[in-house]
């Protein structure tokens, strides 16, 4: 909620100020700051730390995916892509890559970086559930059903596995087969985004009442808020996305 955030960045902000700002706990803050959208302040913070710290893989990698949220996609690939050079089994930079060129909609390219990632580490996840995704874009449905099939085992990935079910029913013309997993989904998580986005319906989602009731749920992040935009775009719903929030603008700062 937007009272929990306030209250969160006003007690990081008690603690920097009584400690003297130690390093770690500002590093915390600005991981934290998404919350309310300050991205422009949580960028200046990780490029301050980098200029004192430049050898930290690990603020770094936290860097690369607060540009790549604000779809600075060429600085983010060129962060990844230098730490995969230092370091080729870099599983997180492989990782971001991938999801950096599934963003830019060069699937190629993702499903190669997700292979290399996959080479490394078979079973993960997070490799798993974007090659999955990839397999989906590109109209290969039994692959991606396997794969969220596989998933569903896995309790803490059983919600994005059910909904990429969902996802490949739609995409076959079975709305009421892609409805039964989007409702499991929704039961096993009532505040996912994307359960609520799917469980509404096409028609439902259109209503203005709908869209007010988000846009009035302040007690939601930003981030939260943008994803709904980012699932409205990705339906042909661009009306309904503009009045989301937006992502950050040059140089970091929120529009």
């Amino acid at each position: 909620m937007l009272g929990h955030a306030e209250k969160c960045r006003d007690l990081y902000a008690r603690i920097l100020a009584e400690a003297g700002r130690p390093e770690h706990v500002l590093l915390q803050f600005a991981d934290r700051m998404n919350t309310w959208g300050d991205f422009y302040q949580a960028e200046e913070i990780y490029r301050g730390y980098l200029r004192r710290s430049p050898q930290d893989n690990r603020v770094w990698l936290r860097l690369a995916s607060l540009l790549k949220s604000c779809e600075r996609y060429e600085e983010a690939e060129g962060i990844y892509r230098r730490l995969i050079l230092e370091s080729p089994k870099n599983e997180a930079a492989l990782l971001g890559l991938a999801r950096v060129k599934r963003l830019q909609w060069r699937l190629d390219e993702a499903g190669r970086y997700t292979e290399r990632l996959l080479e490394i580490r078979p079973r993960d996840p997070e490799g798993l559930l974007l090659k999955a995704e990839i397999a989906l874009l590109g109209n290969q449905h039994e692959q991606a059903i396997e794969i969220y099939s596989r998933l569903r085992a896995d309790s803490s990935h059983v919600v994005p596995a059910l909904l990429g079910m969902g996802k490949v029913h739609l995409e076959q013309g079975d709305p009421q087969e892609a409805g039964a997993f989007f409702e499991q989904a929704r039961d096993l998580d009532p505040e996912s985004v994307e359960a609520r986005f799917y469980c509404a319906g096409p028609e439902r989602r259109e209503t203005e009442d709908f869209l007010e009731t988000l846009l009035e749920e302040r007690a939601e992040s930003p981030a939260i808020l943008e994803r709904w935009a980012e699932l409205y775009a990705s339906q042909g719903r661009n009306k309904a996305a503009v009045g989301q929030p937006q992502g950050c603008g040059e140089g970091g700062r929120r529009l």
